[in-house]
């Protein structure tokens, strides 16, 4: 896999939110149209259950927490329509994210951060939600975790560690049949993996089993601001293997082409997924 990453953030403009770090990798592939179904060729543990071949490496554009400048800009156009999946790990105004699905025809994937509750006023538009189930996007199987610990009560996408255990637990079933994921989409981070020791920002323990269980190739997460840290900020990060990585700003990723699965979804969990992943 290749990735890059730049600590660089552009001061903000008034009107304009603020400019982040942001990663660079190499596109392959695009397609699927707009506010529709997204068909993809089908990634390793999606294609065992169709008797085809493996999906090649795809261009990932991920998304958190501070609005980029550049994606404002015909340079950020173009960064957009050479992305074949774009991804956001939450806490991004829905104006931001619906402008963002007129400059690409990849499909949009995102999970709510612990500041999203107004999308329920102010929907987003022509993208797709993977809270709390696997959706299939490009021939990836996505598992989406929003929200952060819980710091208020009564507040909604906050959850109690317990909370959230229970959350992956009722996902056993589920994952069963899709036989696991390949990317995990979350807005928190790991508890002791790039999250901070503060209530709000704390991450949870329970991604750590949750992980060890499934292998996917790579999990997104936001929450944690490049700014909390400064010059301390690690943006990628690595547990038990597999890359975990903070996508505050904007980060781009490539999937690995060499990535093999744990799990192959099962001919039901293909359907499952398909369904759950109509815009």
């Amino acid at each position: 896999m290749r990735f890059f990453s730049s600590s660089k953030t552009a001061p903000q403009a008034k009107g304009s939110p603020a400019d982040s770090s942001a990663g660079r990798a190499v596109p392959e592939g695009a397609a699927a149209a707009q506010g529709k179904s997204f068909p993809a060729a089908p990634a390793p543990g999606v294609a065992a259950a169709h008797g085809a071949e493996a999906a090649p490496g795809l261009h990932i554009l991920v998304l958190a927490d501070e609005p980029v400048n550049r994606l404002w800009s015909e340079f950020g156009h173009a960064t957009l329509r050479a992305a074949d999946l774009i991804l956001s790990c939450g806490d991004l105004p829905a104006t931001y994210l619906s402008y963002i699905t007129c400059f690409t025809s990849a499909p949009v994937i995102y999970v709510h951060g612990n500041h999203d509750h107004a999308y329920a006023e102010n929907p987003i538009e022509g993208c797709i939600c993977a809270d709390g189930h696997v959706i299939l996007a490009k021939g990836l199987r996505i598992l989406g975790l929003d929200g952060s610990m819980r710091y208020r009560p009564g507040a909604p996408c906050m959850y109690s560690e317990p909370e959230m255990e229970t959350r992956i637990a009722k996902l056993r079933r589920e994952l069963k049949q899709t036989g696991g994921f390949d990317i995990l989409l979350t807005h928190s981070p790991i508890a002791g993996l790039g999250d901070q020791p503060d209530l709000p920002h704390r991450g949870f323990e329970c991604f750590k089993g949750l992980l060890r269980e499934n292998r996917p190739a790579v999990m997104f997460h936001g929450h944690v601001h490049q700014a909390y840290s400064g010059a301390n900020f690690t943006r990628i990060r690595e547990f038990e293997g597999i890359p975990v990585i903070n996508a505050c700003g904007s980060f781009e990723y490539d999937f690995p082409g060499d990535y093999v699965p744990k799990g192959v979804a099962k001919p039901r969990g293909v359907k499952r997924m398909q369904k759950q992943s109509e815009p």
